[in-house]
C-alpha cells in the first residue's frame, strides 16, 4: 500500500544511484556558497580575493597626508600591508598602489597643487612685505595699487590676503594694537 501512495518523483529519486546523489549534493553546496552571507569557514570554496581586509569601496578618495602616513607605517615601522589596510580602513589594493607610487617616486594626484599659478612672485611678495613693514596700517586696496604701479600686474585684494595667510601673516600680526 505504501508504494502506491508515493508520487512518481519520489520513485525516480529512490532509483538514482549514490553517485548521482553525491553530484546533486555538490551542486547544492556550490549554489549555497554563491549566496551572500556566512563566513569563510562555512564556504571553503571561497577564494583569497574574498579574504581582503576590508570591503572594496569604489572611488574612495585618500588624502595626501593619509598616503604619507601609510608610507611611513610600511617603510619605517615595517608593518604588513594587510595590517595597514585594516587600520586605515582601505583596501589592500589601494595600499599596494600607494606603495608602488612611492617606490617609483610618482606624485599622487591628491598632493598636487590645484588651480592657476599665482601672479605674485618672490620679488612682488618681498616688496609687499617691505611696504607692510614701513606702514603696518596699509589696506589691501593700497597694496593692490602698489603692485599695479610698481610691477605692472593686476592683482585682486583677495589674492594678496591669501598670500599673506599662507605665510602666516594676518592683519592681527601686522597692525599694531593701540594702547
Amino acid at each position: 500500500m505504501r508504494e502506491k501512495s508515493r508520487s512518481p518523483s519520489l520513485k525516480t529519486l529512490s532509483v538514482m544511484s549514490t553517485t548521482c546523489i553525491m553530484h546533486i549534493k555538490k551542486i547544492v553546496r556550490v549554489l549555497t556558497c554563491a549566496c551572500p552571507g556566512g563566513t569563510l569557514s562555512q564556504h571553503p570554496e571561497s577564494t583569497a580575493k574574498n579574504q581582503s581586509s576590508t570591503q572594496h569601496l569604489p572611488h574612495q578618495p585618500i588624502s595626501g597626508e593619509v598616503k604619507h602616513l601609510i608610507e611611513k607605517e610600511i617603510f619605517k615601522n615595517n608593518k604588513k600591508q594587510i595590517d595597514v589596510a585594516k587600520t586605515f580602513g582601505i583596501s589592500d589594493r589601494q595600499v599596494r598602489h600607494i606603495i608602488d607610487d612611492a617606490r617609483n617616486n610618482k606624485n599622487s594626484a591628491s598632493t598636487n597643487q590645484r588651480g592657476a599659478k599665482s601672479k605674485l612672485t618672490t620679488d612682488i611678495v618681498t616688496s609687499i612685505l617691505l611696504l607692510l613693514e614701513d606702514n603696518p596700517s596699509t589696506t589691501l586696496k593700497k597694496l593692490t595699487e602698489h603692485v599695479k604701479n610698481n610691477h605692472d600686474i593686476q592683482v585682486l585684494p583677495g589674492e594678496i590676503q591669501k598670500m599673506l595667510k599662507t605665510i602666516d601673516m594676518t592683519w592681527k600680526t601686522v597692525t599694531p594694537i593701540p594702547r
